[in-house]
């Protein structure tokens, strides 16, 4: 059976995943998955529409992220006093602002590690400046425990009343 590899192309450059190709080829979807892998003239035709597409919609988002010009044309009808129409074309430069929205989108996908909603805390380095401000000798021996767990290097002093600034480590 030969496949219309130019309808292959437009419709992968469409957005089409398998199992639309399948039902606009009337074959399985199976035989799609087995044409990317054995057949390299399909596998490119699919790749070549799915890159393409890509490329332009990265291109539309970085443009509308950044802002652009562009020229439109506008068109004015006068009609004279003898009834006469002239039509006048004159160009006028617009410009598009950058959008926010795009922006955002474009940096939580591009540098997840810098945009992302999610604050991450290295509780190792706090640990020193926790433990300064908490009084330990209250805490029970799980709760040690569980600090110890998550990256706290935690001791208990027991603190005798009179004594000269010495004590005795419990943990």
């Amino acid at each position: 059976m030969a496949i219309d590899l130019r309808l292959v192309y437009t419709l992968s450059l469409l957005g089409a995943k398998e199992t639309q190709l399948a039902e606009a080829l009337r074959i399985s979807e199976s035989l799609v998955k087995k044409r990317m892998q054995v057949d390299a003239a399909f596998r490119k035709a699919v790749l070549d529409g799915r890159a393409i597409a890509d490329s332009k919609v990265a291109e539309s988002l970085y443009k509308r992220a950044t802002g652009y010009d562009y020229v439109e044309t506008l068109v004015t009808v006068r009609k004279n006093s003898e009834g006469e129409v002239t039509v006048i074309e004159t160009p006028v430069k617009k410009h598009i602002p950058p959008d926010v929205v795009a922006c955002i989108f474009w940096l939580k996908n591009r540098q997840k590690d810098q945009w992302a909603d999610v604050n991450r805390m290295d509780v190792r380095a706090q640990a020193a400046v926790i433990s300064a401000n908490i009084d330990l000798s209250q805490l029970s021996d799980e709760q040690l425990q569980m600090a110890k767990a998550i990256g706290f290097n935690l001791r208990r002093q027991a603190q005798i009343a009179g004594s000269n600034g010495g004590g005795k480590d419990a943990s």
